[in-house]
């Protein structure tokens, strides 16, 4: 996205980006400007009924498809995405999560596309998938992000839309390995977008293709990575290249950072405080 949108409480219009975001705490919506429609009066309310709405969400070890199936659904209905970035879905496949998604019903639909990381990202999406790729190369050596291109209907859209749904290493302090498995994963993320705005390589995506990277980004440790991955400053030059700036207009990205169901000031994503780990903002829409 152009890094000169603006995020409050509500995203303010952009004349260079048709996307705006709305978030609560660990789940953002990505949708695009249009005049307002109908209004339930809550922060889920979408602009219009041709807005494209995007939903990142870390969902605990496969829970989805056991002990929290019901909620899950239930909030998928009230949400109703067009395309969801999952994390923590282990042991079961695009296939079956798809298959979930068709037992929703999200505004009768029931043909739901996905793609699987080679580790437990999965997108879903209302609309098909193209260009998809289960790790970046090289490789941050970690989790794997699921990457993919949805293809948006042309009547309606005047690009698709490229995703990079990650999950990051989780835990460690800063200077830690498992720091510098972040570190990795950023670095290789910021090396596949330069590819991916670069002719010949692995990917190649249309000038000004709209690229998002979200996810659970894990940051307990240093803050590196993320800056890594919203300026292009690559720390492991000798394996993922120079320094890159992300956005196609070779500026930085930019950090929706929401607060919790648009008001106040908390903007935490995660809390459990037996942990050690203070509440902190781990999950991430650039």
């Amino acid at each position: 996205m152009n890094n000169s949108l603006e995020f409050a409480s509500r995203c303010r219009r952009s004349l260079h980006s048709p996307f705006c975001l709305i978030c609560a705490a660990g789940i953002c919506l990505l949708t695009t400007y249009a005049q307002l429609a109908a209004q339930t009066g809550t922060f889920i309310d979408r602009w219009d009924t041709t807005d494209l709405r995007v939903v990142s969400y870390n969902i605990h070890q496969d829970s989805i498809f056991s002990t929290t199936k019901d909620e899950f659904l239930r909030v998928m209905n009230a949400l109703q995405p067009d395309v969801l970035n999952l994390q923590e879905i282990y042991s079961h496949s695009a296939a079956q999560t798809a298959e979930l998604m068709n037992m929703n019903k999200v505004e009768g639909w029931d043909d739901w596309f996905a793609h699987q990381s080679a580790s437990d990202n999965v997108i879903v999406s209302k609309y098909p998938l193209t260009m998809t790729a289960t790790d970046t190369t090289p490789s941050g050596n970690s989790t794997r992000p699921a990457l993919a291109l949805v293809d948006l209907p042309d009547a309606q859209f005047d690009t698709d839309f490229y995703f990079m749904d990650n999950h990051f290493k989780c835990c460690g302090d800063v200077g830690g390995s498992e720091d510098q498995k972040r570190q990795n994963q950023a670095d290789s993320l910021v090396n596949w977008m330069r590819d991916a705005r670069t002719a010949g390589g692995f990917v190649n995506l249309p000038a000004d293709t709209p690229m998002a990277v979200v996810g659970d980004l894990n940051l307990v440790g240093s803050h590196q990575p993320l800056d890594t991955l919203i300026t292009g400053n690559i720390i492991d030059e000798a394996t993922y290249g120079v320094d890159s700036p992300p956005d196609w207009d070779g500026t930085d990205l930019a950090d929706a950072h929401p607060v919790h169901n648009v008001t106040g000031i908390d903007d935490y994503t995660w809390r459990n405080d037996p942990s050690g780990y203070p509440r902190g903002r781990l999950d991430y829409v650039l």
